[in-house]
């Protein structure tokens, strides 16, 4: 698999983990300006094959499309992980999810705060 193939479907795999019906919450598998046919390619085919074998209950949402525009969230989501560390949400999704990057990536990681 060409090296840009990998990293659309290993962005692809992080994003569809979970969805929401919510359009403004909505997973997108986003390019840097326009995709290029291959990146598009690629992200198709890995949606294809994970609708294909019915991995998820729900349908998966994620939308393959250019980033025209990219608008920072506010300042109080800013590091919202380092500043409610106890937020259930962070605690059930996202400290679990560090914590293996960590033991499987020590020279990756880097611990934020």
């Amino acid at each position: 698999m060409p090296e840009h193939d990998a990293q659309v479907v290993a962005e692809l795999r992080a994003q569809v983990l979970q969805h929401r019906e919510r359009p403004q919450r909505r997973r997108a598998a986003l390019g840097r300006g326009q995709l290029t046919a291959a990146q598009r390619a690629a992200a198709e085919r890995y949606i294809a094959k994970l609708r294909d074998a019915k991995i998820y209950p729900s349908p998966i949402v994620t939308e393959v499309t250019a980033l025209n525009a990219f608008h920072p969230a506010e300042d109080y989501h800013q590091d919202y992980l380092v500043h409610h560390p106890n937020q259930p949400y962070i605690v059930i999704n996202d400290a679990p999810k560090l914590e293996e990057l960590r033991r499987r990536f020590p020279d990756l990681y880097r611990a934020q705060g």
